[in-house]
């Protein structure tokens, strides 16, 4: 066997994952990314004037990386209704951008998603929210039942919170001229 064997066959093989991902998906196909973020209430992790703030995750706007954060202000703020959670989806890089996203709040006691803030499309530079609301838990911001372990939000002292937000699928051409073996 001579020495381009291996690189061919190599070859051939990027070229077929590549041509099986092309036919399920085209340039502008998107995908909803869920991202979730437990949180340790007991730990309060990476707090920051009051708030806590989850760790990065991006999203693919065409070619662009869109880089997102969630931050959670677990005393509740008084710019919102106060049946609703102080959650919000923060866009971390400079420019503009426009997106649907859904706020999820997890209740770990029945094991599925239970309370949703669907957004309608938003133009921002920055955060978006808030959370979800909880009608009849109004007494305080924020909704008092959420933290009694017994409705099940809260357990072992995590809460887990969860964003729904479009991405369109990795760019294959990118990820083509970063393979060096592929040249």
């Amino acid at each position: 066997m001579n020495r381009t064997g291996p690189l061919v066959v190599f070859m051939l093989g990027c070229l077929a994952v590549l041509t099986a991902d092309a036919r399920e998906l085209t340039a502008g196909d998107s995908r909803a990314l869920t991202h979730v973020w437990e949180l340790n209430l007991n730990e309060y992790p990476r707090q920051i004037d009051g708030r806590l703030v989850s760790p990065d995750f991006t999203t693919w706007n065409r070619n662009v990386e869109e880089t997102w954060r969630l931050w959670f202000k677990p005393h509740g703020s008084t710019g919102i209704p106060t049946e609703c959670l102080a959650v919000y989806l923060y866009h971390v890089k400079e420019h503009p951008v426009t997106t649907d996203f859904t706020i999820i709040l997890f209740n770990q006691g029945f094991g599925k998603e239970y309370a949703k803030h669907q957004s309608g499309t938003l133009y921002n530079t920055n955060g978006y929210g808030s959370g979800p609301c909880f009608p009849g838990y109004s007494a305080n911001s924020p909704p008092n039942g959420i933290y009694n372990p017994k409705y099940g939000f809260v357990a072992n002292g995590k809460l887990k919170i969860g964003v729904r937000i479009p991405s369109d699928p990795i760019p294959i051409k990118p990820m083509i001229d970063q393979c060096e073996l592929c040249v």
